[in-house]
């Protein structure tokens, strides 16, 4: 589970991750820091144990995933599309806590760089 817990909470950078043109990387940052609360909120809600032994405290949690928002870009090819990623942090906290520990983020995540 501490595996899940720590995959989940950087399922947002690691959709963005990659390669792009200084056009998208500013709104892919922003999405990204948006997105980190929303999925430690989540992963604490989920199993706070767990996420207790990962990262201390939610706010713990949100700092160290927001600090990897800085290299967040969609890979090459791909355009990030800003209402994909707007809903795929609207679909965090209503993520299944069964999926999350799985590895199965919301759909719409995948979405973000098209």
């Amino acid at each position: 589970m501490r595996r899940a817990v720590r995959a989940a909470a950087l399922a947002l950078a690691i959709a963005a991750a990659g390669c792009s043109g200084s056009d998208d990387s500013g709104s892919i940052q922003d999405f990204c820091n948006k997105g980190a609360p929303a999925i430690c909120a989540r992963i604490f809600a989920c199993d706070p144990t767990t996420a207790a032994q990962v990262y201390g405290t939610q706010a713990q949690c949100t700092s160290q995933s927001s600090s990897q928002c800085s290299s967040a870009a969609c890979p090459s090819g791909k355009t990030f599309d800003p209402s994909a990623a707007d809903q795929c942090v609207a679909a965090y906290p209503n993520a299944s806590c069964s999926d999350l520990a799985q590895g199965t983020y919301p759909t719409v995540c995948t979405t973000v760089c098209r």
